[in-house]
């Protein structure tokens, strides 16, 4: 099992995009980033011992949510190293009897699925139909402090653990993490969630769980400038894991609704229910 991991600090700034007003504002932030990719590998070698290949499969069916007996027919033998009768008696056994499938060149299987897969991406080849979906290998959350009411007996802030990407979840895929009681300026962490399932080994391997750090600048004047005519519907932040399983900071904004005034409530219609809630949202992006 191995790992590689780049390291890059990034600052953005997004001008503010108001509906309905006139107004303009630059607000920043500033994202951290302390690991960027995790690449993991795994493979069946000549020393494999039984208690290592059953780990392998028992760790592969769990993460897949599978059962031997219900969903899986066949295992096809991938890597050279799967040549050898002792990996494949191991495995019969580990995975109680089920057929080793063996009509895969095991040297070439995975530069011939790279050649299907980049064809089919293509548009200059006309192939069968190829479906490959990638899951994201590890849980990834948000973690925050939370001030309480400071007029409470215990004012201490608490911290606060949000999951944003579970386990297996398929990528590309987009998040949007809601920070609904923060009017001030303030910072949060992204981070690989629950390990368990790793072993101690594996753990070491992957090194900091640490990915992001973010800090979040210009949210209180937004919301003193904001307070007196709308209603804050907290801090959103758009994340998405790409085609290469990268976690990506989209932007950070937040959100107000415009309050009716008395004006508006005076001309109000008998049709004003259907109208839609963006025309009075007001949205800060930084």
């Amino acid at each position: 099992t191995g790992s590689t991991t780049n390291t890059n600090t990034m600052k953005t700034n997004v001008t503010t995009i108001i509906a309905n007003t006139t107004t303009t504002s630059v607000i920043s932030t500033t994202t951290t980033s302390t690991t960027s990719a995790t690449v993991t590998t795994t493979s069946v070698t000549s020393t494999t011992t039984s208690a290592t290949t059953t780990t392998i499969t028992t760790t592969s069916t769990t993460s897949g949510k599978i059962s031997y007996s219900a969903e899986i027919q066949q295992v096809l033998l991938f890597g050279g190293s799967t040549r050898i009768p002792r990996v494949q008696n191991e495995l019969v056994k580990s995975l109680g009897g089920i057929e080793l499938g063996k009509r895969l060149n095991t040297d070439e299987a995975a530069a011939m699925g790279g050649v299907y897969q980049a064809a089919a991406l293509s548009k200059g080849y006309r192939v069968k139909k190829f479906i490959a979906k990638d899951a994201n290998q590890y849980p990834i959350n948000v973690q925050f402090e939370r001030h309480a009411d400071p007029t409470a007996e215990n004012s201490e802030p608490k911290l606060i653990d949000r999951t944003l990407f579970q386990r297996n979840n398929l990528y590309p895929n987009r998040k949007v993490m809601t920070f609904n009681r923060h009017t001030d300026d303030f910072s949060f962490d992204v981070r690989y969630g629950d390990l368990s399932f790793l072993s101690d080994t594996d753990k070491r391997s992957l090194g900091k769980t640490d990915l992001l750090r973010i800090n979040v600048s210009g949210a209180r004047k937004a919301y003193e400038k904001h307070q007196d005519t709308s209603e804050s519907k907290g801090v959103k932040a758009h994340f998405q894991l790409d085609d290469n399983s990268l976690l990506v900071l989209d932007r950070v904004e937040f959100v107000f609704e415009r309050k009716e005034t008395e004006a508006e409530r005076t001309n109000a219609t008998k049709d004003e229910d259907e109208s839609t809630l963006s025309s009075k949202l007001i949205d800060i992006y930084f």
